[in-house]
């Protein structure tokens, strides 16, 4: 009988202790959860803190500096006195809106396609033509859409036909560096005629 209560009590205490095990062990599990899920969230923390950096510099690395705006706008001008069709194409962004006024008060709206079209039409039967920008401008930039807002007086020059207004334009860089007009408007304009 004596044997049958130490097994008995060798039971219980194996049972107790391999249940103090299992506790312990659970707990360690809970504990060990509970740092793999806080590293987790540290790390989570970290990359969103990283992504918040790198869009705050990519957001600078948009930003059009004044002078880069001015050569910019000013090779837009050259580009078009020499009827590059080619390099005037490769000035606008896909995404393009445009906004094309005339002396009449009609004003057009234009997607990209539209104002290629209605430029190469307009300087393929341009003769003599001049075109100049002066007093460059950049307005704002913004900083969730990477755009920078310039403002400028155009003078357009033909054989038959010229004026001058305010132009304002949306620039943004595009995946490559690369300055890219997205919008473009005459904002008025003003026939110029001789002797005046």
């Amino acid at each position: 009988m004596k044997f049958f209560i130490i097994i008995i009590a060798s039971l219980l205490i194996f049972q107790s202790c391999k249940n103090s095990s299992s506790s312990q062990s659970e707990a360690k599990d809970n504990t060990g959860d509970y740092e793999l899920r806080k590293k987790e969230l540290e790390l989570k923390e970290k990359e969103l803190d990283l992504r918040e950096k790198e869009m705050k510099f990519n957001a600078k690395q948009k930003k059009i500096p004044a002078e880069e705006v001015k050569i910019f706008i000013e090779n837009w001008a050259t580009i078009q006195t020499n009827k590059a069709i080619d390099s005037y194409i490769k000035l606008y962004s896909p995404d393009f809106q445009g906004i094309k006024k005339t002396k009449t008060g009609k004003t057009t709206y234009y997607n990209y396609v539209e104002w290629i079209n209605d430029r190469t039409k307009m300087y393929s039967s341009a003769k003599n033509l001049l075109l100049s920008a002066y007093d460059i401008k950049v307005v704002s930039f913004n900083e969730a859409t990477g755009n920078t807002r310039v403002q400028f007086t155009q003078f357009y020059s033909s054989e038959n036909y010229q004026d001058e207004g305010m132009k304002v334009m949306e620039l943004s860089r595009d995946d490559s560096g690369n300055i890219r007009i997205l919008k473009e408007e005459m904002v008025y304009s003003g026939e110029v005629t001789d002797g005046c």
